[in-house]
């Protein structure tokens, strides 16, 4: 059974977070500050460290920063309502993070991503699924599970729009996108129509690239992550 260390100084959160965790099956323990963070991650048997951003005596970046000095493997997942920015986010993958949750984050949801990190042999590099597009949702780079998911090649996929690939309440992909633009980290479960394929459902986050100079095209970045029943819909 895998031991995660569940970090969150609010009481209800933690308790919620703990129950949806051991309901999936993994043994938890918890902290509250962020010196009892640091200290109980030394622990051998800990598996996977699921980190809030605020705490009492001190920023979940900084018990990051000193979680991955002494034991860099270990994965990190931070979850936060606070730090619902692309800068946000930018400076949990900077301080060595694995994955940057916002809340609020489905039990479903939630439980998938830490499977995930807790696969032998897993790797973040080699199966996340991701696109960049411009502003207007054009595909310019896109990984080898990305295009796989759209069931288009590589070559194919560019130049094309990706919102095209959202079934129905596609006014809710272009609002996320234009927030996504003006900084936040926006994330919301769709159905993805691949080409001739039927629809399933996947969570996407979208959050703005830093910019490399004033007069650069703004990009955003697309993570979508298929959900693990990967039934097909209607």
């Amino acid at each position: 059974m895998a031991v995660i260390l569940n970090v969150e100084d609010d009481s209800p959160a933690r308790f919620l977070k703990s129950r949806i965790l051991e309901r999936a099956g993994f043994e938890v323990v918890e902290a509250v500050t962020a010196a009892d963070a640091i200290r109980t991650a030394n622990e051998d048997a800990l598996r996977l460290v699921l980190l809030d951003l605020r705490l009492p005596d001190g920023d979940g970046f900084t018990v990051c920063e000193q979680i991955k000095a002494t034991r860099p493997t270990l994965p990190v997942v931070m979850i936060t309502s606070t730090y619902a920015t692309a800068q946000g986010r930018h400076d949990g993958l900077a301080c060595g993070a694995d994955a940057y949750l916002i809340e609020p984050v489905p039990a479903e949801r939630l439980v998938q991503v830490i499977k995930r990190f807790l696969e032998p042999g897993h790797q973040v590099a080699d199966s996340e699924a991701w696109i960049v597009t411009d502003d207007r949702g054009v595909m310019v780079e896109i990984s080898g599970p990305g295009h796989r998911l759209l069931n288009l090649s590589a070559r194919g996929a560019l130049g094309r729009n990706l919102p095209a690939f959202f079934a129905g309440e596609r006014h809710q992909v272009f609002g996320d996108m234009a927030r996504a633009l003006d900084g936040h980290v926006t994330q919301r479960d769709a159905q993805l129509r691949p080409r001739d394929r039927r629809p399933f459902t996947i969570s996407y986050e979208i959050c703005r690239e830093p910019s490399n100079g004033a007069a650069a095209m703004p990009r955003l970045r697309w993570t979508l992550e298929p959900h693990l029943t990967g039934t097909t819909q209607h």
